[in-house]
């Protein structure tokens, strides 16, 4: 009977484990949806013991999806957290052990530096107590955790900070009701007590609801406090602060006060006073001026306005884009060199460069700024003005392309001129040798004065042969080359030349001119001064400018000595070659004007023609 009531019991007792397992797969169905939606970690783990009953180990039984990205760890069921992670802190392992053994849920806190990880934890006991299973809610709180610790260190600075400042110190209510303590430092009057009149007392009225509204804004958001306002000081000035405050929290994140530091700025505010005056009236003077006047900081990084007068856009606002904006690319790195020279020397800038007009084209300015400096000596900023010089840079790239190219027309002509005077080398040879062998017959006399004309146009031609590109032959060249040849070593010191270096002829008369001067020695030689041992010729010159701008040259040919011999001069006297050309030929083909006068004692011949406005 007994065996029988014993056997009857253990069924009994396994019907009801059986139904109490039902229970659990059907509360476990019930629940794994939640579990796998959720982003809250899960799993079930049975803790391992060892003989001596100490927790070693634990292996895991079941995970949900959040799992994986709340640990790291993969594949994780049915295998060990010493295998899995071997460093694993025995913090985890007595915890779980602790509550498989008393069924004692436990909430928690705690590092998992072997996952590198910091977890909120919820841990409970299921199923039979001997089965020593755990099942564990946990979220990586890894974030919030280092957070908090940053802001805790920033605490202790702060602390060390005021210790050693020198700045205006407060410390303030949570709600700002109360002012705890202040330490003025010199500007304000200390508050040794707790007062809730601080705002009547220190805050200038005016400005009470700017920093009530900046306060309320602070405790809402738990944020930094700060803002520049109007104080009244230990003697009653008015004063301005820069104030700033951080809040202070307790170990459950309540606010449990703010700390604050407040410096005096009534000496920048002044500045920024005196700045803003000095920008009204560079306003007054943008709108008074057709220039582009600009304002930089004190290194050139922000535009803090321009006006561009139609020529460059403006701008009304600070702009730190403003290089890439206005200066071409490729024009950048120069222009930066120079203003980083004009920092660096706190001088002026001064340079013509590039830049992007209005409409979108490059253009070029001249531009000069120069450093504007504050109180201390340090520069505040730059103001500088600016000139569209496109119209003239443009012409000057004209004129240097037309410079080019009458350089390379130049060289040409040189070329081609000097093919010209050789060529005409050759004709007059050929001439000179055509007339040779066809002058039987002619008279001496005509032959030499024929030979004397070619010696002359060869003459001169080899000196026009001999300049270079422009340039062009100047009288006294030209007088002194003509009497050597024709009077030669016999002029002693009855030739006198007198006159200015370097009064140039024009090409187109040199010819004709010559062949005159040809004509005037010829005759000296031959029948006038340089004929006879006592007779002078002196040749004077000089060069007028007429009242309608053009140069003229002003010749004096005058010979003496030759009283008593009138026949000398009997075969000028008549109507020749020579004085034809020298009467007709000069006014007819150089627009010249001559007077040939025969005195008494000799030959005055004065000739004026035009000549090259070059000097």
């Amino acid at each position: 009977m007994d065996a029988t009531l014993t056997v009857d019991d253990l069924k009994g007792r396994l019907a009801a484990l059986e139904e109490q397992l039902r229970e659990r797969d059907r509360e476990l169905r019930r629940l794994r949806p939640i579990l796998e939606a959720i982003d809250t970690g899960f799993c079930v783990i049975e803790v391992i013991f060892d003989d001596a009953g100490a927790p070693i180990d634990y292996a895991f039984l079941e995970t949900n999806p959040a799992f994986v990205a709340q640990t790291g760890l993969t594949d994780a069921i049915g295998k060990r957290i010493r295998s899995l992670a071997p460093s694993h802190e025995a913090f985890w392992f007595e915890t779980y052990g602790r509550i498989a053994l008393t069924g004692r849920p436990e909430r928690f806190e705690h590092r998992a530096d072997a996952l590198g990880r910091w977890y909120e934890v919820c841990a409970f006991r299921i199923d039979e107590p001997e089965q020593r299973r755990v099942a564990v809610l946990f979220e990586d709180i890894r974030e919030r955790r280092c957070a908090e610790t940053s802001l805790r260190e920033s605490e202790q600075r702060f602390r060390a900070f005021v210790t050693a400042s020198s700045d205006v110190i407060y410390r303030m209510s949570p709600d700002w009701s109360e002012m705890r303590a202040l330490d003025g430092r010199g500007v304000l009057a200390d508050a040794a007590t707790p007062t809730d009149e601080w705002l009547e007392r220190y805050i200038e009225p005016a400005d009470q609801p700017m920093v009530l509204a900046a306060i309320d804004e602070a405790i809402r958001s738990r944020a930094v406090f700060e803002l520049e306002h109007r104080v009244r000081d230990a003697e009653g000035r008015l004063r301005w602060i820069s104030s700033r405050a951080v809040p202070i929290a307790d170990d459950n994140g309540a606010l449990r006060e703010w700390i604050g530091t407040a410096t005096d700025v009534t000496e920048r505010k002044a500045s920024e006073r005196a700045l803003l005056e000095s920008e009204a009236r560079y306003r007054s003077l943008v709108q008074a001026s057709n220039q582009v006047l600009y304002m930089h900081d004190p290194n050139w990084t922000e535009m803090r306005q321009l006006s561009g007068g139609g020529f460059l856009a403006d701008t009304e606002t600070p702009d730190p884009d403003w290089f890439d904006f206005y200066i071409p690319k490729e024009d950048q790195a120069h222009v930066w060199s120079v203003i980083q020279k004009a920092v660096e020397a706190r001088g002026v800038f001064e340079l013509e460069h590039r830049v992007r007009r209005a409409d979108g084209t490059i253009g070029w300015t001249s531009s000069r700024s120069a450093p504007v400096f504050g109180d201390d000596g340090e520069i505040v900023g730059w103001f500088g003005a600016a000139s569209d010089v496109t119209d003239r840079r443009e012409a000057e790239e004209r004129l240097r392309e037309n410079e080019e190219r009458l350089k390379a027309g130049a060289a040409r002509m040189e070329i081609m001129v000097s093919e010209l005077h050789h060529r005409t080398r050759n004709i007059l040879t050929v001439v000179q040798a055509l007339f040779e062998q066809t002058a039987t017959g002619v008279p001496t006399d005509v032959r030499e004065r024929f030979n004397a004309r070619l010696g002359a146009l060869s003459r001169v031609n080899s000196l026009l042969s001999h300049l270079e590109g422009a340039q062009r032959i100047s009288f006294d060249e030209l007088i002194r080359e003509e009497v050597a040849a024709i009077a030669g070593e016999n002029r002693g010191n009855r030739v006198s030349l007198e006159g200015p270096r370097g009064i140039k002829l024009r090409s187109s008369s040199v010819q004709t001119f010559a062949l005159a001067l040809h004509e005037l020695a010829t005759n000296a030689v031959k029948h006038g001064a340089l004929a006879r041992p006592d007779g002078q010729l002196r040749v004077t010159w000089r060069s007028t400018r007429k009242s309608d701008g053009n140069r003229w040259l002003h010749i004096e040919w005058r010979e003496t000595g030759l009283v008593g011999r009138p026949d000398v001069r009997a075969p000028a006297r008549g109507g020749g070659a020579g004085r034809k050309l020298i009467e007709r030929a000069l006014p007819y083909q150089l627009g010249a004007t001559v007077d040939y006068d025969l005195t008494a004692d000799g030959l005055v011949c004065l000739i004026s023609l035009p000549t090259s406005q070059e000097h």
